[in-house]
């Protein structure tokens, strides 16, 4: 039993159940747009929107099956596009108010990400 915490660095495994007590805290990222092209990164669990200096068409790689991504627009000052390339909708998803916010999967067996709940974004 440990009572003062501890630290893991890498990848841990746990098999059975995980009870937390408490709050559970992702990584996050900022995106920038600026007109062109940004990439989603797949090492962090969320990552903050911010359209303020350009538009934003986002790129997302593969991620490994399970995964779970949160994607939330915290400044609007242009659109934010995420195309099907990746994903699993019939053209895209495209955030342009505070807020708006998606939540995606990583299926393995289609290599899509795959939308588990959105908040005001436009899925089309």
């Amino acid at each position: 039993q440990v009572t003062d915490g501890i630290d893991i660095e890498g990848s841990a495994t746990v098999e059975g159940n995980l009870q937390v007590d408490g709050y559970q805290a992702f990584s996050t990222e900022t995106i920038t747009g600026s007109g062109g092209s940004n990439a989603i990164s797949v090492s962090t669990g969320v990552s903050l929107i911010n359209t303020s200096g350009g538009t934003a068409t986002l790129t997302f790689a593969d991620g490994v099956n399970g995964q779970v991504k949160h994607l939330i627009m915290v400044v609007a000052g242009n659109d934010a596009t995420l195309d099907n390339t990746n994903l699993n909708v019939s053209t895209s998803i495209v955030f342009n108010a505070v807020g708006e916010a998606a939540t995606l999967v990583f299926d393995s067996t289609t290599g899509k990400w795959n939308i588990v709940g959105f908040q005001g974004a436009t899925v089309s």
